[in-house]
């Protein structure tokens, strides 16, 4: 099992009043949005790969290496898009890996998916 570390860090008030803002919209709290952030640039950049998925219903389980734990990405059908459920995002590392995965990327063409990357 993996423990959680927890490292401090300084930002400008601007920064924090967005991250507050873009935190409550999410629902979750601002350390969760950091950590949420440091994974989407990870991902990025190959930092995580996704090794495991599961299709279910209206949902794909991924698991997450950094996090050692499954991540579930909803499909929202009236959005036409994956909601991260983990992320609290529809736009996250999570599913802008698992559309370039190529056992994932049918799934996202048959649901006729919609994937946002900012």
């Amino acid at each position: 099992m993996l423990r959680d570390v927890r490292i401090a860090i300084s930002v400008t008030s601007e920064v924090d009043k967005i991250l507050e803002k873009i935190a409550e919209e999410r629902g979750v709290q601002k350390s969760k949005l950091v950590e949420t952030i440091v994974l989407q640039w990870l991902y990025e950049r190959g930092y995580v790969k996704i090794y495991h998925f599961n299709f279910r219903d209206n949902v794909i389980s991924l698991w997450d290496t950094v996090l050692g734990r499954i991540v579930d990405l909803e499909y929202k059908p009236d959005k036409r898009m994956l909601f991260c459920n983990y992320c609290k995002a529809y736009v996250c590392g999570h599913i802008l890996t698992a559309k370039n995965h190529p056992d994932i990327k049918p799934k996202i063409i048959k649901w006729d998916i919609i994937i946002d990357e900012y």
